[in-house]
């Protein structure tokens, strides 16, 4: 992530958590709980109370459009897929639901039928903190992120088992294939240092 795009999402987090004591006398609030009604209070919020321009404005509030929600599940062809576009091309990610993410949403149905979301909603900070539990019991020394999950989706899950770099780009959401080429481009110096590893012993 650039400084910049860390420093807006800070600067939002800020702003929304004094919204929050402005208006409820309190600094942290559910994912769950934010309604459409919440942020147009906010909004009004910012405008009036913290004097930002519209765009400022909006920009802060579209923070608030980066979690997997129900309309983002589709059925198409007798399968689920997640549909859903990326926030800085709205290009569309095509994303056929693999049998073992379909478990984890049969999992939450309860919570999903009674919720706007598919799967509960962690705060950045709780979910890094799942993730560090997760790597320290199952051995791994990496600095697990959101956004390896992505890579790994990319190149172990996908790129490693066959799938055309055609498909991959639709799924990740590219605008171009040359976006994607950078995955296959790991994947091969992954699999030169396998080869080199190999050949070493003989």
């Amino acid at each position: 992530m650039a400084y910049g795009t860390w420093e807006r999402h800070r600067t939002s987090r800020t702003h929304f958590e004094s919204y929050l004591i402005y208006k409820y006398k309190k600094a942290d609030i559910l994912a769950n709980l934010i309604s459409k009604g919440i942020l147009e209070e906010y909004y009004h919020y910012l405008v009036t109370v913290k004097n930002c321009a519209n765009n400022t404005t909006i920009k802060y509030l579209m923070n608030f459009s980066k979690i997997l929600r129900k309309e983002h599940l589709v059925k198409q062809q007798g399968e689920d897929w997640i549909l859903k576009p990326r926030h800085k091309s709205k290009v569309i990610s095509r994303i056929p639901l693999l049998p073992m993410a379909r478990k984890i949403l049969d999992k939450y149905k309860p919570y999903a039928d009674n919720t706007d979301f598919l799967l509960p909603v962690k705060t950045n900070q709780k979910m890094n903190e799942y993730l560090k539990e997760i790597g320290d019991l199952s051995g791994i020394a990496k600095n697990l992120t959101t956004h390896m999950a992505r890579h790994t989706f990319a190149t172990t899950v996908t790129l490693s088992n066959n799938v055309s770099i055609e498909s991959v780009s639709k799924m990740l959401g590219h605008t171009n294939l040359a976006m994607t080429q950078k995955y296959a481009r790991i994947l091969d110096k992954k699999i030169n240092g396998e080869m080199a590893t190999i050949a070493g012993k003989y």
